[in-house]
């Protein structure tokens, strides 16, 4: 019983592992595509 529930928390790690590698990779591409959308209207809004 122990080994099992080892191993079903270590693919539940492994899961969580990998979700969270995502989640943080798609948060830092809308991040930088943020950031993106402001460089191009500072550059295309004529400056005050």
């Amino acid at each position: 019983m122990k080994a099992t529930l080892f191993g079903v928390l270590e693919k539940l790690n492994i899961a969580t592992t990998w979700s969270r590698a995502i989640i943080l990779s798609l948060a830092q591409a809308i991040m930088d595509i943020c950031h993106l959308g402001k460089k191009l209207r500072e550059y295309t809004l004529p400056t005050r």
